[in-house]
């Protein structure tokens, strides 16, 4: 069966749900701005959270409740890591959206996900990330388990 994929912070027209839903997945949109809040029920293989990290008022606490409901799935999070350097950060352009009131930079990424119970997967230098479960032993059970 394909994986049950929960889009946080989708956006009121949840175009990435569509997309998977139309291609067969069991995607569930979730963002509370636009009412859409019945996301967190039951387990998910995968959380996409495709520019969602910068708006976060408790990012610590979010990614608390997504890793309760990922335990052995993945979490693939596009955001856009800050400037390294503090004249590069005055010049950036992605700061000046208001609504961007969260910057982390790489590491700050493998910290979080090391405090949820996760780890990092893989990491793009321009802020594509994918946290999963710590050990391949965790998804080794989880596959046995699914087939009995």
């Amino acid at each position: 069966s394909k994986p049950r994929v929960l889009d946080f912070g989708c956006g009121e027209e949840a175009v990435l749900t569509g997309m998977l839903e139309a291609a067969g997945y069991e995607c569930v949109p979730y963002d509370p701005l636009y009412g859409l809040t019945k996301g967190f029920q039951g387990e998910f293989d995968i959380v996409l959270m495709c520019e969602v990290f910068e708006h976060l008022k408790k990012p610590r606490e979010e990614l608390d409740r997504i890793a309760s409901i990922t335990e052995n799935g993945f979490v693939i999070m596009q955001t856009r890591y800050r400037p390294e350097s503090k004249v590069e950060f005055q010049s950036w352009w992605y700061k000046e959206d208001p609504t961007h009131i969260l910057f982390a930079a790489q590491n700050t990424i493998e910290h979080v996900s090391a405090a949820i119970g996760k780890r990092v997967w893989k990491s793009q230098r321009g802020g594509t990330v994918i946290l999963g479960p710590v050990s391949s032993a965790r998804r080794t059970a989880a596959k046995g388990h699914e087939e009995k």
